[in-house]
Parts: structure tokens; C-alpha cells; sequence
């Protein structure tokens, strides 16, 4: 579990599958995400959560629900993905619309990047946003990532192409 002066980040379990499907179900949160889908499906968070416990016991993934400290309720969630491939933890967030614009996400972030360098040794973190997506651009750059260059490819989200942005922190 991680602290912070508003939020308590702890580790996702079955319990909160229905707040995560709730919040995720999002058109505004699905349009700024490469994973999430709108509609969010019945079941997809159960089966989620599932997998990134496993996915967290095999080292791959650090995911945590973010809460708020005062009263223990799920708002989002943040975290690193760990490739086997060497190459550069990515973190990754998002953070249900009734809580956008209050700071929580850069609080959230912020604990993260220390956990990734404290805890996991890392000694550099990537991030990347869909190019539309100024304010999370402002995230990472509150938090002190740098960044690195539009994309050169793109991803596909509801059919057509979308353009990145990438950021990395270093140690």
C-alpha cells in the first residue's frame, strides 16, 4: 500500500470490480485509453483484476487502485507495466471523470514514480498519452517527466489512427 497525503493506493481485488466497471464505463475515459472499450462489458473487470494479480506475483505489472485516504473510495487507477523484453517500464493511469481536474492523478503519479525507483530499482520510466489528451500530458510533466517525441506510428482506437506523445523520467 502506498500513502499519500489524500489517497491510499493499494492493490486491486474482486471487490472492486464493480466501482472499476462503473467508472471505466466511460465514453470520455474509454476515448483517452488504448485499452479500455466503451461499453465497458459485464465481466471484463473481474477478469481483469484477476489477471493482474497474477501478473503482479510474476513481476510484470505494479497496478494499484487509487482511493481516496478519508473515506476509502475508489477513484481510478495507476500503475507500471514491467516488459520482459528490457525494455522501459510504462506507467499507466486513468481516473473516473467526477475526479478529474482536483490533482488526484499527479498525487497518484507522483507515489508511483517514487515506489518505481525506491522499491523496483528502476532507473527510468516511459509514459505516453493519445496526442488530444493535453491534460495528461500536464500530469506527466507536473510530475517531472520529460518529454521525448511525438509518435513517428500510430495506435488504432475505434478505427481509425491515433497519434502518441511519449515521456520518460529518469532516476
Amino acid at each position: 500500500m502506498l500513502e499519500t497525503k489524500r489517497l491510499l493506493l493499494r492493490v486491486l481485488d474482486a471487490n472492486d470490480a464493480a466501482k472499476v466497471q462503473m467508472l471505466a464505463n466511460q465514453q470520455s475515459i474509454a476515448d483517452q485509453t488504448i485499452m479500455i472499450p466503451y461499453p465497458y462489458p459485464d465481466g471484463l473487470a473481474s477478469q481483469w483484476i484477476a489477471h493482474l494479480a497474477t501478473m503482479q506475483v510474476e513481476g510484470k505489472q505494479a497496478v494499484f487502485a487509487i482511493t481516496i485516504k478519508a473515506t476509502g473510495e475508489l477513484i481510478g487507477v495507476v500503475g507500471l507495466v514491467i516488459k520482459d523484453n528490457g525494455s522501459v517500464p510504462e506507467l499507466g493511469y486513468w481516473l473516473g471523470v467526477d475526479y478529474w481536474g482536483q490533482g488526484y492523478m499527479s498525487e497518484a503519479v507522483m507515489a508511483i514514480i517514487d515506489y518505481g525507483f525506491s522499491e523496483l530499482k528502476l532507473s527510468k520510466i516511459s509514459a505516453l498519452h493519445f496526442m488530444q489528451n493535453a491534460a495528461s500530458g500536464r500530469v506527466l510533466e507536473k510530475c517531472g517527466f520529460h518529454f521525448v517525441r511525438n509518435s513517428t506510428c500510430f495506435v488504432r482506437k475505434w478505427d481509425k489512427e491515433v497519434a502518441i506523445k511519449y515521456y520518460e523520467i529518469i532516476k
